[in-house]
């Protein structure tokens, strides 16, 4: 009777002491011809010495529907180099253009290679990542 007991407070404390589960994210890589398929535009130019500002803009429409119903769904800036990632961060998005979402930075131009852009869409407990290696991206655009 007593192991009957232990056995069901234990398994109390494993119920009330279990976290949320993050679900599962599917991350696509984004190459050039898949960011012009789904509408992203990626600008640079550079800003002071040694230095490149960012922009990224996509609409709201497609695989990113979700962004005009669901604040849930995000673009963050990660700086890392493989596996080792060092920073994460939100951007905060302009939406003065209408249907269309927008997020800048400045960053070191020499550090580009450590830098991607992930836009999150999220559904349910988990969702799609599309990760934009910007070493790849950025002055890709074509000049005048």
């Amino acid at each position: 009777m007593k192991s009957i007991i232990q056995f069901a407070a234990l398994a109390l404390v494993f119920t009330l002491t279990t976290g949320r589960c993050f679900g599962m994210w599917e991350v696509e890589e984004v190459s050039r011809k898949r960011a012009k398929e789904l509408g992203i535009e990626v600008r640079s130019q550079p800003a002071d010495s040694g230095t490149v500002s960012v922009e990224l803009e996509f609409p709201i429409q497609g695989a990113f529907k979700k962004f005009s119903e669901d604040r849930s769904c995000r673009v963050d800036l990660r700086i890392g180099t493989g596996d080792k990632l060092l920073l994460t961060t939100t951007l905060r998005e302009d939406r003065s253009k209408e249907g269309r979402i927008l997020v800048r930075f400045t960053a070191d131009a020499s550090q580009l290679d450590q830098i991607s852009l992930w836009v999150l869409v999220e559904e349910g407990s988990g969702g799609q990542a599309y990760g934009l290696g910007l070493k790849d991206l950025v002055g890709s655009e074509k000049k005048p």
